[in-house]
């Protein structure tokens, strides 16, 4: 055996290396990109849940008035209806922030539907991603009486759609639409 031809074969040659390098590379992204999707899907889940905290907390702490004066940030923190996972601990009386798991604020107040004062309530999420957008309103609209995207451009009302689904296209349509870039602003309305 000569001695040159064993050294040759002894190592990778550099195009092999790079190959190995660029394969580990490309799977590495996949899995990034993977994962940042399941984790924008857990967080949409989360706060599909956090509405349903929302709507129901308060609606036991009006009671069956259906006056929801005064209602505020504040007033849900006070009461403990915000869940611990969307406010600042520790807590501080009067505390009106309220941040939702994908990096925007949730704010609730009171408005006034069909001529009547104070009678609906509406939680609002800003910075939502288009695809956490459509999960959540497609899961909490059995829910809630009204949905509106952006600038208060609803996507199911008394006068659109009270009685039909939401389809997933539409719902699609309108978060892809009204999306600025630093996610949507969703509104939830409740009677």
């Amino acid at each position: 055996m000569n001695i040159k031809n064993m050294r040759k074969n002894l190592g990778f040659t550099l195009v092999e290396i790079l190959l190995v390098v660029g394969f580990i590379s490309l799977a590495g992204i996949g899995i990034y990109a993977t994962y940042s999707k399941v984790q924008r899907s857990n967080s949409a889940l989360q706060e599909i849940k956090n509405l349903s905290l929302f709507k129901y907390g308060i609606k036991n702490l009006y009671g069956n008035s259906q006056n929801y004066a005064g209602l505020s940030n504040a007033v849900i923190n006070n009461a403990r209806i915000t869940p611990d996972s969307l406010r600042a601990l520790p807590y501080a009386p009067g505390d009106t922030i309220i941040s939702n798991s994908f990096g925007g604020g949730v704010n609730v107040w009171a408005s006034n539907w069909n001529g009547a004062t104070n009678n609906v309530f509406i939680v609002q999420y800003s910075g939502v991603p288009v695809d956490a957008c459509v999960k959540m309103i497609m899961s909490a609209q059995d829910e809630w009486d009204q949905i509106a995207i952006g600038a208060a451009i609803p996507i199911k009302s008394p006068g659109i759609n009270l009685n039909s689904k939401v389809s997933a296209s539409l719902a699609t349509t309108q978060c892809s639409q009204y999306n600025s870039g630093n996610g949507l602003s969703v509104q939830f309305w409740s009677r």
